[in-house]
């Protein structure tokens, strides 16, 4: 009998292909955008906007507007054209090297919203307000194919997201999770090589506050670092600083690796 095919595992490609997730405001699609920054790494950025949040980026002097391209997106149909053509016409002239979708929550509501006016078109009299069991299965599944499809992409693929908490009624306690439909946040690990918890730790006088990006998980806080390469928690992150410490684990002069608890012990002292 002939011996199935076999392959060594895989190393990583310099591509990254991460979630980052967190609170209104904490700075997730800055953070997405300083790719921008090296062209020579990341090459020239697309922005999928299905949450328009770029008048974050909207300034010339912290940003290299060059080396950035915006596009509203407002359907699924829109989402997978773009996912069409990147798959397809972007691998031959490599025009992009590094496509961000800004709005993964959003993403559910794109996908609910089709599967409730394709119910409608089904059924006239069905309400388009009132979604039940098998519409929000449906909505998974749209939503799980558009994030599944960016991923396979030849280049960087930056998603973002808003954060949920969701309290366990046995213990009490609170976990953090990225705000995707229903179960799919349980298969988001098979969708990232990476997935970064974005938070602000309060304000420390004469410091300011202190972006952190949570990289290894929690009993509490959902993160993935397939590589193993990153800190544990990276203050004030940039995505060139964690493509450089996932290439180079141990290149001296980078952050140590830390614990979140001490930024958050140190900011709470700060303010008392």
């Amino acid at each position: 009998m002939e011996k199935p095919k076999v392959r060594k595992p895989k190393k990583f490609t310099d591509q990254i292909k991460i979630l980052l997730y967190g609170m209104t405001g904490v700075g997730k699609t800055y953070l997405a955008a300083t790719v921008a920054d090296q062209p020579d790494v990341f090459g020239k950025v697309l922005m999928l906007m299905i949450d328009p949040g770029d008048l974050t980026i909207s300034d010339p002097n912290k940003f290299n507007h060059d080396n950035i391209d915006v596009a509203d997106v407002r359907t699924i149909a829109q989402l997978e054209k773009w996912n069409d053509w990147l798959e397809t016409e972007n691998v031959k002239t490599k025009e992009y090297g590094t496509v961000i979708i800004e709005g993964a929550s959003d993403l559910s509501e794109l996908a609910l919203y089709e599967t409730l006016e394709r119910a409608h078109k089904a059924d006239s009299k069905r309400n388009r307000d009132s979604p039940d069991i098998a519409h929000y299965k449906e909505q998974q599944i749209i939503a799980g194919r558009g994030v599944r499809y960016f991923r396979d992409l030849p280049m960087h693929v930056i998603w973002t997201a808003l954060e949920q908490e969701k309290k366990d009624e046995k213990n009490g306690k609170v976990f953090i999770r990225p705000l995707v439909p229903g179960q799919m946040v349980n298969s988001l690990g098979a969708y990232f090589d990476f997935i970064g918890h974005l938070s602000v730790a309060p304000y420390k006088e004469g410091v300011g506050s202190t972006r952190l990006l949570r990289m290894q998980p929690t009993d509490l806080i959902q993160a993935k670092d397939r590589t193993n390469h990153l800190d544990e928690v990276i203050e004030d992150p940039t995505m060139p600083l964690v493509l450089e410490m996932i290439k180079n684990a141990d290149t001296a002069g980078l952050p140590p690796r830390v614990d979140h608890r001490v930024f958050i012990k140190r900011a709470q002292i700060a303010t008392k």
